[in-house]
This record gives structure tokens, C-alpha cells and sequence, in this order.
């Protein structure tokens, strides 16, 4: 399968986001390989049997220069909503609601059109502060927790360290749910900032990856961030935090990931990634997922049982009753030992 568009090169692209696999169609972002010009940011689809690509869409022209708006999403895939649409969150760039959509979350459809969009009002400030929206991906909550006014919701996030509560529900011809650009104020449905006050001045901060959900909670972490809890339950999020970690976590923050038996048994695993710089090993948290207060493990920084030299972005898998961590040159597998 060759990935290939108009004014795409491979060169300077880089496809840092998880691929989706929806509907059979395989979705492919793509962002900047250090930001080196020319780039913008890329949404493909392909059949997931035949390998042929369904559509193409760029998060910016390709046609007039380096506009930038990469999809990375801090290794987050596109999400997806009940409807087939697509999700993906873009970083810095140009922007003019057109053509350009920096600083922007954005819903796709199956087909490659681009539907609504959310972009934060300061998104000039974002921009020239390399602050990206684009350092985290966008969460589809289930509707159980929306309201009446707002049926379908998502979340967005980046390195402004601000939960943007996003009403998805399919605008009319011409309106927007999610709110687009609005320069006064934002025209979202509400906004929790985890750690005060935001952050709109540093390249290297905020959250990464992507916040988890389950049972009516959100749980989410960034750059010396502990891991919060908040609860949310028609179409709002209770404030302030239901509960916090006692630890917190290191730069590039962490993608939580929750296992559980229906709506028992919950349990967050969090990954310490801060040994990526080196050969430090990976951190595996567990936390009781009902009160992320109460630690329930965590594995050796070093020696027996440690896991092995971490890779920034890297997420737990959970899985046949076991937690699977990828490492720079190593899988470890956690589980429990046999009596």
C-alpha cells in the first residue's frame, strides 16, 4: 500500500498518531517530521480488505506553503463517534476556517468532509506559543452522560491544559454545535481546567495523549499533573475533582487506560514514562478507578519486576487479564503469578 496525495510528502510527514479501524476503513494521520517545512497536517482512509484509499483530506492547504496544522495528537488515534464520523485535533498553523484549521478539534465524515470544528478563541496566542491543541486527541463520551441540550458530547484537550466540553450532535446547514472560531469567547458547553491556571505561554507543557472514561468518570493527566477524577452526568462536569493521585507525573504527562468488569472492578493504569530521555524503565500506577486516591500498585523503577526502557506516549494495554507495556527494546507483561 502506497500512502500517497497531492503535495504529500513522506519526507517531511510523520505518522505519529494510533490508526483507527472503524466501519471497515482503516484512518491515518499524519503531522510534521520536526516541523520542517513544507507540511500540513493529513487524514487518510483506506479499506481495511483491499487496501484502497477512500479519501484524503488535508487540516490545511498543501497548495500555498507550509501551513502546518499537524495531526499527532500526542499518539492518540482519530476517534469515532455511533455515526461513522471522525475525530482528530490539530496543532500549530494557519487558520482562516476555510482552507486552514490549526488549534482546531475537527469531525470528519466516513467520506472526508469536514463537518463542524471547535477552536479556542486565543488560538493566535496558542499559536505563537507553539501551545498545540494538537497534543492531545479528542474522546467521544457515551450519551449516557449528555443532556437533552446537548445529546452527544466529546472532549478535547492539548497542551492548554483545559478539558473542552464539546456538544457533537450533527449542526443544521450552515450552524455549528461545536462552536468553530468565535473570537470573544469560546461557544462550547463547558470548560474544566484540572491544574490552575492554564497554560498559554509554554511549548513543553499541559496534556498529552488523551483522557479515559468510564462509569460517569473522566480521568486525566498531563505535565506534573497527579491523575484527577471528575465525574460527569447530564452533560456536566462536576467540579472540582472527585479525587486526585497522590503522585504526579512527569513531562509528556500520560494516557490513562481502564479495565473493569462492566461497571465493577475499575481500575486506571497510568504509565511513568519519565525514563524516555534514557534507558530509565517504564512506571506501570494502578489506581482504584472508583477513588484514584486509593494506589493499588505501581512496578520497580529498577531490578525485578521492572519493566523495561520507556517510550514517550506509550499507553498500557490491557488485555486477557494481564497489562502489556511496550518498551524502546523490550514487551513486558504484568499480571498476577500462579499460585
Amino acid at each position: 500500500m502506497l500512502i500517497s496525495a497531492l503535495n504529500f510528502d513522506p519526507l517531511l510527514h510523520f505518522n505519529r498518531p494510533a490508526l483507527l479501524l472503524n466501519n471497515s476503513t482503516v484512518y491515518v494521520g499524519f503531522g510534521s517530521h520536526g516541523d520542517r517545512c513544507n507540511w500540513q497536517g493529513w487524514l487518510f482512509g483506506y479499506n481495511a480488505a483491499t487496501l484502497a484509499q477512500t479519501f484524503v483530506w488535508s487540516t490545511s492547504d498543501p497548495t500555498s506553503g507550509c501551513n502546518g496544522a499537524a495531526i499527532w495528537d500526542g499518539g492518540a488515534g482519530p476517534a469515532a463517534d455511533a455515526s461513522g464520523n471522525i475525530y482528530v485535533a490539530t496543532g500549530n498553523g494557519a487558520y482562516d476556517g476555510t482552507k486552514n484549521f490549526s488549534e482546531s478539534a475537527l469531525k470528519i465524515s466516513s467520506t472526508g468532509s469536514l463537518l463542524d470544528w471547535f477552536t479556542p478563541f486565543n488560538r493566535a496566542t496558542l499559536d505563537a506559543n507553539d501551545v498545540d491543541l494538537g497534543s492531545a486527541g479528542v474522546l467521544v463520551l457515551p450519551d449516557s452522560v449528555a443532556s437533552t441540550g446537548h445529546p452527544h458530547l466529546a472532549l478535547a484537550t492539548g497542551k492548554i491544559a483545559i478539558l473542552y466540553l464539546l456538544d457533537i450532535s450533527q449542526p443544521n446547514p450552515g450552524q455549528t454545535k461545536m462552536g468553530k472560531f468565535n473570537s470573544g469567547s469560546n461557544l462550547d458547553v463547558q470548560e474544566v481546567i484540572p491544574v490552575p491556571p492554564p497554560n498559554t505561554t509554554q511549548l513543553d507543557g499541559g496534556i498529552y495523549g488523551l483522557p479515559a472514561y468510564w462509569n460517569g468518570n473522566i480521568y486525566s493527566t498531563g505535565q506534573s499533573f497527579p491523575l484527577s477524577q471528575f465525574t460527569i452526568s447530564n452533560g456536566v462536569i462536576a467540579t472540582p475533582q472527585l479525587a486526585n493521585s497522590t503522585n504526579t507525573f512527569p513531562p509528556r504527562g500520560a494516557t490513562p487506560a481502564v479495565s473493569a468488569s462492566g461497571s465493577s472492578n475499575g481500575i486506571v493504569w497510568v504509565l511513568d514514562l519519565s525514563g524516555w530521555t534514557g534507558t530509565g524503565s517504564a512506571v506501570l500506577y494502578a489506581y482504584d478507578a472508583t477513588n484514584v486516591s486509593n494506589l493499588l500498585y505501581s512496578s520497580p523503577a529498577s531490578g525485578t519486576g521492572a519493566a523495561g526502557a520507556a517510550v514517550k506516549f506509550t499507553v498500557p494495554t490491557v488485555a486477557n487479564g494481564k497489562v502489556y507495556v511496550g518498551g524502546q527494546s523490550t514487551f513486558t507483561v504484568f499480571g498476577l503469578l500462579p499460585n
